[in-house]
């Protein structure tokens, strides 16, 4: 994420949820991130059995691939 520090609430806001086009190298992180995460979802799926927990887990795999890629087109280094 860029460094937030000395932005109001507002500016802050604004560059968490507005959309961040991103160069080449960003879009090749993201992609990696992308197939490490499906890999460990299918990972999950092929070792837990089915219930609240494998949820859960799938869950937080789909979660945190959401905070690694924005962290990702919210760096000023990967963005046009």
């Amino acid at each position: 994420m860029a460094n937030e520090q000395g932005m109001s609430d507002y500016e802050r806001m604004k560059n968490r949820l507005e959309s961040h086009q991103i160069n080449d190298e960003g879009s090749d992180r993201i992609s990696a991130q992308r197939i490490a995460a499906l890999d460990y979802a299918y990972s999950i799926i092929a070792n837990c059995p089915k219930g609240r927990e494998r949820e859960l887990a799938l869950m937080r795999v789909e979660e945190s691939l959401m905070w690694a890629n924005a962290g990702i087109a919210r760096d000023p280094g990967y963005q046009v």
